[in-house]
């Protein structure tokens, strides 16, 4: 875990460090750190969006689960 504020970790993250400072500052009031468990699902293919994940530090999992055309289960 980290001592570093929401803006100062926005500051630092490769993703976004180029954005103009009233952008970032922005984006800072609207973030906070997110501390999960390992085996969490972040978001599903067919969820609404109503996060935007920007990690700092993880090991990920992509799972691809589709239907194929025609199959039942």
């Amino acid at each position: 875990m980290t001592s570093l504020s929401v803006l100062d970790q926005l500051t630092l993250h490769a993703f976004v460090s180029d954005l103009p400072a009233p952008w970032l500052r922005r984006l800072a009031s609207a973030g906070r750190p997110v501390y999960l468990p390992a085996g969490r699902r972040l978001f599903r293919e067919d969820a609404v969006a109503d996060r935007f994940w920007l990690l700092h530090a993880a090991r990920l999992r992509l799972v691809e689960l589709y239907a194929c055309p025609g199959a039942t289960s």
